[in-house]
């Protein structure tokens, strides 16, 4: 299953270069196989996300390959004060669908929580 995780903000203009630098970075230090994905419109769509796609994406089955990713958005999410929908990819159609989110204001989620929005049984 394809996971995203995308920053959900109306500043993600003002604020992407920052973020772009803090999820490369993550990246490349914790050897994850997560993607950076930006996708930015050419002609901006006007919803949730303001139609960019912004943040990034897993391929797991397992709910401990999570681990890390979340907690490395739950703190950037609290130091950045950002709003951030976890999502699945859809494999046919390459729409996501917004599972749930992590608010900048409100308790982490833990992994178990959020396995378990996402279907994920291991």
């Amino acid at each position: 299953m394809k996971i995203t995780f995308y920053i959900d903000n109306p500043d993600l203009d003002e604020l992407v270069d920052a973020l772009e630098v803090e999820l490369r970075d993550w990246i490349k230090s914790s050897n994850s196989t997560a993607e950076l994905i930006n996708d930015r419109p050419d002609e901006m769509v006007f919803d949730r996300r303001g139609g960019w796609d912004f943040g990034l994406q897993l391929q797991t089955k397992k709910k401990t390959t999570l681990q890390k990713p979340l907690e490395f958005l739950q703190e950037l999410a609290k130091r950045m004060k950002l709003d951030i929908a976890i999502g699945l990819r859809d494999e046919t159609s390459g729409k996501v669908e917004d599972i749930c989110f992590i608010a900048w204001e409100e308790p982490a989620l833990s992994l178990d929580e959020v396995a378990t929005y996402l279907g994920m049984s291991r």
